[in-house]
C-alpha cells in the first residue's frame, strides 16, 4: 500500500554528455539505485538526454536507462536509441534544445579549447541549468569565467571528479578550509596513475600495470 503522507519525490531532469567510462557508469549507478534514492532521499532523477561522440538521444518523459546501458555495453551509440536517437547530433545541440535542470558532463578532456564540454556547460548555466562535470579542460581553460557564470544565474557548478575524483580534494579547500592559507599541496590526485604506480611496486611491468587498470575501467 503507499503511503499518501508521504511528499511526492522532487523531480529532478538531467542531460548526460559523454558516456564513456564515468558517463556509462553513472547511467548504471541511476539504474540500480533509483529506488533508493527516491525512498531515501525523495528524489526522483530522469535522464531526459544523452549524448556521445556519435550523436544523441532525447525523451521529454526520460530514456529508459537499461537501454542506454544495453547499447553502450553492445559498443553501439546512443543515436541507435529507437525512436529517439540523433545519429550525430552534437552535444551543444542536445543542451540547447532539451529542457533540464542540470548537465552531467563527461566528454574527452581537450586541453587545447576545452570542446565539447566547454562549450556544452556555457549552455547550460546561460539557460540556468546546474552542472556537474569531470572534464578537466573546460575548467583549466575556463574556471573565471564558468565560476562567475554560474554565481550570476544562481545555480550550481561542481567539478569534485575533475580532480582526485575519490576525494573531497576541491571541497576541502573551498570550504573545510576556507579560513586558512594554503600554501602547498602534495599529493598524487589521479586514480589512473597511482593505480599503475601501485601495480608496478608489486612487480609488475608498466604494460602489464596499465592493462590491469583498463580491465578494472581506472583507465581508457
Amino acid at each position: 500500500m503507499l503511503d499518501s503522507t508521504k511528499p511526492a519525490p522532487r523531480a529532478i531532469r538531467l542531460v548526460v554528455s559523454g558516456l564513456g567510462n564515468i558517463g556509462l557508469r553513472f547511467i548504471g549507478i541511476l539504474r540500480d539505485k533509483q529506488a533508493h534514492v527516491r525512498d531515501q532521499y525523495g528524489i526522483e532523477f530522469t535522464v531526459v538526454g544523452a549524448a556521445d561522440s556519435r550523436g544523441c538521444a532525447a525523451d521529454p518523459l526520460g530514456l529508459d536507462l537499461a537501454t542506454v546501458v544495453a547499447l553502450k555495453e553492445r559498443g553501439q551509440s546512443i543515436a541507435a536509441y529507437r525512436l529517439y536517437g540523433q545519429p550525430w547530433q552534437p552535444p551543444l545541440e542536445l543542451v540547447e534544445q532539451t529542457d533540464a535542470d542540470a548537465l552531467c558532463e563527461a566528454t574527452p578532456v581537450s586541453l587545447q579549447d576545452g570542446e565539447p564540454g566547454l562549450s556544452c556547460i556555457r549552455a547550460a548555466l546561460n539557460k540556468g541549468m546546474h552542472v556537474v562535470t569531470a572534464n578537466k579542460g573546460p575548467l583549466v581553460l575556463a574556471y573565471d569565467e564558468l565560476t562567475a557564470l554560474a554565481r550570476a544565474q544562481g545555480v550550481g557548478l561542481r567539478f569534485c571528479g575533475t580532480v582526485a575524483g575519490g576525494l573531497p580534494a576541491i571541497n576541502l579547500g573551498q570550504r573545510d578550509l576556507a579560513g586558512a592559507t594554503i600554501e602547498r599541496l602534495e599529493a598524487l590526485p589521479n586514480l589512473t596513475t597511482s593505480f599503475i604506480l601501485d601495480q608496478m611496486t608489486q612487480g609488475k611491468s608498466y604494460a602489464q600495470a596499465l592493462a590491469a587498470a583498463q580491465a578494472q575501467g581506472c583507465a581508457e
